[in-house]
C-alpha cells in the first residue's frame, strides 16, 4: 500500500520530466524513508529500514548507502612475547561506521571498484583516512580491515554482499535493509547515489533515528549521564536485596 502511495506520488513528476519539463536545478534523485525512527526496546528483535525512491531519467543508476553512527576503533593482533600470547599490534580506523550496509541496481558501473571506492560504495569504501599504525609499522594493515571487516559480518552489521534494488517501473524503487538486535543506537545516514554514463551525478540523504524507549532509555541514560549515582543505586540495590533474601531464608 505504501510503494502504491509513493508511486502515484511520482507519477506526475515523472510525466513532466518526460515532457521537458524540468527545471535546471531539479532534484533527479529521490530517496525517502518508510519511517525515520526505530525504537528500541528490551525486547528488541531487529528491524526492517524501508527506503522508497523515485529517479526521473530511467537512464541512471542507482545505489543506496546506508551508514551507522561512527567511532574510532582499535583492532590488535596478538604475538607471541617471552612464551605469552599478549596483544602486540595494533591499527587505529577512525571514522568508522558500526553498521554498514547498501545496494546497488543495475548496470556495469557498479564493478568499477575506484569510483565504488571513492565514493564510499562498499565495504573497501569505508575505509578513507583513518589509519595510524600503533607499535608495530611493519604490520599489513589489510589484515586489521579483513578482521574488522569479518568481525562485524558475524554480527550482522557488515554486508557480506551487497543487496539488490527492486525497481517497481522504469522510475520507481524500493529496497529494505535488516538492523540485526545488536545494532548501535544513534543516527543514521542513508545516502542515494545516482550515476550516469559513469560518472556521478547526484546524491540525496536522509536521516534515521535509532533510539532506546522506556525502560532501556531510563537506564542507559542513567548509566552514562549520572554514572556515580547510577553506581551508588545498584551497590544499595544489591546489599539491600540481599539482605532480604536473607531475612526470608528458612533456617535450619
Amino acid at each position: 500500500v505504501l510503494a502504491l502511495v509513493f508511486c502515484l506520488a511520482f507519477t506526475a513528476s515523472t510525466d513532466s520530466f518526460a515532457a521537458g519539463s524540468t527545471g535546471a536545478n531539479r532534484k533527479v534523485l529521490t530517496v525517502e524513508l518508510a519511517s525515520n525512527h526505530i525504537d528500541v526496546t528490551s525486547g528488541f528483535e531487529g528491524a526492517e529500514i524501508n527506503i522508497f525512491g523515485h529517479r526521473r531519467d530511467k537512464y541512471t543508476n542507482v545505489a543506496i548507502v546506508v551508514y551507522g553512527p561512527e567511532k574510532t576503533i582499535t583492532i590488535w593482533r596478538k604475538a607471541k612475547i617471552l612464551g605469552a600470547w599478549v596483544n602486540r599490534y595494533s591499527v587505529v580506523f577512525k571514522h568508522m561506521p558500526l553498521y554498514y550496509n547498501y545496494a546497488i541496481g543495475e548496470g556495469d558501473i557498479f564493478s568499477n571498484s575506484e569510483l565504488m571506492q571513492k565514493n564510499g560504495i562498499g565495504l573497501s569504501g569505508i575505509f578513507k583516512e583513518e589509519l595510524t599504525e600503533v607499535d608495530g609499522q611493519d604490520v599489513d594493515v589489510s589484515d586489521f580491515k579483513e578482521a574488522l571487516i569479518t568481525k562485524n559480518q558475524r554480527k550482522l552489521l557488515f554486508p557480506s554482499q551487497p543487496l539488490k534494488i527492486k525497481f517497481l517501473n522504469d522510475y520507481f524503487f524500493r529496497v529494505s535493509f535488516n538492523l540485526p538486535p545488536d545494532a548501535p543506537t544513534g543516527v543514521y545516514e542513508i545516502k542515494g547515489y545516482l550515476f550516469k554514463s559513469g560518472r556521478l551525478m547526484e546524491t540525496n540523504s536522509t536521516l534515521l533515528k535509532v533510539q532506546q524507549v522506556g525502560l532501556n532509555a531510563f537506564i542507559y541514560e542513567s548509566a552514562h549521564k549520572h554514572a556515580i549515582i547510577y553506581g551508588i543505586f545498584c551497590i544499595v540495590l544489591a546489599a539491600v536485596s540481599g539482605w532480604f533474601v536473607g531475612i526470608l531464608r528458612v533456617r535450619p
